[in-house]
């Protein structure tokens, strides 16, 4: 009789080791998943900045291109009318300086 209670103790003993052994794997691969799933939110978190990075600097280069396309039309045009009214300007620039050069008694 008391063997079978010595077996049965041993028994238990070893499926309470069993158990044991049991939640300490779990709980080290609870550990591992966890650390592995926070790997890939920072792997995600990281791959997503640097893709806003990106684009904000693709934006911004072609702002840059936009900005310098408009400066350029515009200084053309500007170009453009002046040359377009090269001799329309020398005359109304002339005028100017001649009424200021005239004496006052001299004008019409």
């Amino acid at each position: 009789m008391q063997e079978i209670i010595d077996e049965v103790i041993k028994i238990e003993e070893k499926a309470k080791k069993i158990i044991d052994e049991a939640y300490e794997k779990a709980a080290a691969l609870k550990r591992e998943t966890e650390n592995d799933i926070n790997e890939k939110i920072k792997q995600a978190k990281d791959a997503s900045v640097k893709e806003i990075r990106d684009r904000i600097e693709e934006a911004r280069k072609k702002a840059d291109s936009e900005y310098d396309s408009a400066i350029k039309k515009v200084k053309s045009e500007k170009e453009e009318y002046m040359d377009k009214n090269r001799e329309h300007i020398d005359n109304i620039v002339n005028n100017i300086k001649q009424f200021i050069i005239t004496p006052e008694y001299s004008r019409e």
